[in-house]
C-alpha cells in the first residue's frame, strides 16, 4: 500500500482508497476495542464509524468493480500501466481505466480524451482486450449486452431513447 507523505499530492484509484480505508478501519477497530477493555467510555466515535462504513459500502457496493471478491490485488495497477504504456495514455486516463473498467468503445470515448483522433478502431479494441485481460471481464459487458461481442460494438443497437424531464 502506498505511503501518503503529503496530503493532496497525488490522485488515488478507488482500489487504493478502499485498501487505505480497510487498513484504517482495522486500526480503528483495535483502538476502539482497547478503549473498551480499559473502560475509557464510548467504544467507537459515531462520525468516524459512519464515514468508514459509508465509504466502504460505496466502493464495495453492488455496482462497483471492487465488490467482493475484489478482482484487483496489489500488482494490478502496475500490470495495467505497463501493459498500456505503448499507447501513451495520461495518468488521469489510466486512473479512469481502473475506476471504470471500460468494456466498449463508447465507454472508451469517455475515458480517453480525443479517442477517435488518437487511436484507430483496431487499436481501441486492443486496448479493451488489455483491460479485460488485466482487470478481468466487466460484469456490465456480460450482463447488459452493451459490451463488444465477437468484435462488434453493440452499444448503438441497444440505445434507449430517454425523454427530458
Amino acid at each position: 500500500m502506498p505511503l501518503i507523505l503529503e496530503t493532496q499530492s497525488a490522485t488515488l484509484t478507488n482500489y487504493e482508497v478502499l485498501t487505505h480505508i480497510k487498513t484504517k478501519r482495522e486500526r480503528y477497530d483495535k483502538i476502539a476495542s482497547a478503549r473498551v477493555a480499559q473502560s475509557y467510555g464510548n467504544e467507537k466515535e459515531p462520525g468516524i464509524e459512519f464515514m468508514l462504513r459509508e465509504i466502504t459500502n460505496y466502493l464495495e457496493g453492488p455496482n462497483s468493480h471492487l465488490a467482493s471478491p475484489c478482482p484487483y490485488d496489489s500488482t494490478t495497477i502496475r500490470r495495467l500501466f505497463e501493459a498500456l504504456q505503448p499507447y501513451e495514455l495520461t495518468k488521469a486516463e489510466l486512473l479512469m481505466f481502473l475506476n471504470l473498467r471500460p468494456h466498449s468503445t463508447s465507454v472508451l470515448d469517455v475515458v480517453i480524451e480525443e479517442n477517435d483522433q488518437r487511436f484507430s478502431e483496431e487499436t481501441q479494441k486492443d486496448i479493451l482486450r488489455i483491460v479485460a485481460d488485466v482487470l478481468g471481464e466487466n460484469d456490465e459487458a456480460m450482463s447488459d449486452g452493451h459490451g463488444e461481442q465477437n468484435g462488434h460494438d453493440r452499444s448503438d443497437e441497444n440505445t434507449v431513447a430517454m425523454s427530458p424531464r
